[in-house]
């Protein structure tokens, strides 16, 4: 690509900035930080030295007031703050024009997230959702594998994500949302990382889902115990599970076809890179390791697919608006069947 740089501000300094954006924007060749909206002196004070040349604003409604000249205007707002205010902060920067990029989960229901959606079209602008786990190694090496019907037809998933984080979840920054009833809990957590993996694995899309939400751990206020059940469209029956409270977490992926099955080598740790293949050969069960490779830096990923979006080289964004909106209707469906005690059709 040779394009002028794409100039960005960043809305939030917190963890999501920290651990995420920053190090992936101080470095990319087609990005450069021109702006910052951050209330914390503190914040903004410790990361000043690496942005020599960026603007600080106080409020989205300061940096609004400014008339910028259109070469210093930023192309690219990132939403880095907690979930409660992606809806009130996006939308006076769409209907200014300004392309939005939000951590997930993007909004905390479907209808908040349509309402961006629709805002972004009428006023011509953009919103994009930080799915960066859309490019683990895992889910490219499950996508090729189900491709190849290796498996036969596939019947039956698991989906482990196991933690053990415990009564320190969510215990940091400025305001703890992770623990708090209106924007907390796994499923608002883990959620959209991972609904948006399955809808990669099997995009013909979802028609049921069932869901218990517990409440195990010392928040009370929010689910921290999981466990949702989805059927495809073609009846596949995929069996999903969160929990911040497992010290002892099973192989996150089970993947099971008539002719044979992959289960993850990871055992909950960090770092894995296999799959052991269970295959019948007549009466007998056959097992064998089955290696990829893992994605280094999947944030990189993403920003170099947004690049790629945004200077028009590629046709789609890094994840579709209609992805990123189903990922927020299997959230409401969660939600409201755990509610009900039935199954949600959608």
């Amino acid at each position: 690509m040779t394009f002028k740089k794409i100039k960005c501000c960043l809305v939030g300094l917190g963890r999501s900035a920290e651990r995420h954006h920053l190090p992936i924007l101080l470095k990319h060749p087609y990005f450069e930080i021109s702006g910052c909206i951050t209330r914390s002196d503190e914040r903004w004070r410790i990361r000043q030295a690496q942005l020599p040349n960026t603007k600080r604003w106080k409020t989205i409604q300061q940096f609004l007031s400014e008339k910028l000249f259109f070469e210093d205007r930023p192309a690219l707002i990132i939403l880095c703050t907690p979930p409660e205010g992606h809806v009130s902060q996006a939308m006076p920067l769409l209907m200014k024009k300004y392309s939005v990029l939000i951590e997930k989960p993007l909004t905390l229901n479907f209808r908040e997230a349509r309402l961006l959606y629709r805002t972004a079209k009428k006023f011509k602008s953009h919103v994009f959702t930080f799915h960066n786990r859309h490019y683990d190694g895992e889910i490219i090496f499950l996508k090729k594998i189900i491709g190849e019907k290796k498996l036969g037809r596939i019947f039956h998933v698991e989906l482990h994500y196991f933690k053990s984080y415990g009564p320190s979840w969510g215990n940091y920054g400025v305001t703890p949302w992770r623990v708090t009833r209106k924007s907390g809990g796994v499923l608002l957590d883990f959620g959209p990382h991972f609904f948006e993996q399955i809808l990669q694995l099997f995009p013909e899309g979802i028609q049921k889902v069932s869901a218990q939400l517990f409440k195990e751990g010392n928040f009370k206020k929010v689910d921290d115990h999981d466990f949702i059940q989805l059927e495809t469209k073609s009846g596949v029956h995929v069996h999903v599970y969160f929990s911040n409270h497992c010290a002892a977490p099973l192989p996150q992926w089970y993947v099971s076809g008539r002719r044979g099955a992959l289960r993850s080598c990871d055992n909950g740790r960090q770092g894995w890179n296999a799959f052991d293949f269970f295959y019948r050969q007549g009466e007998a069960v056959h097992k064998h390791r089955l290696s990829f490779v893992r994605t280094k830096n999947r944030d990189q990923l993403f920003y170099d697919d947004l690049a790629r979006y945004l200077c028009g080289e590629k046709r789609e964004p890094p994840v579709s608006s209609e992805s990123a909106m189903k990922v927020m209707q299997l959230i409401d469906a969660a939600f409201l069947a755990d509610r009900l005690g039935r199954p949600i059709k959608l």
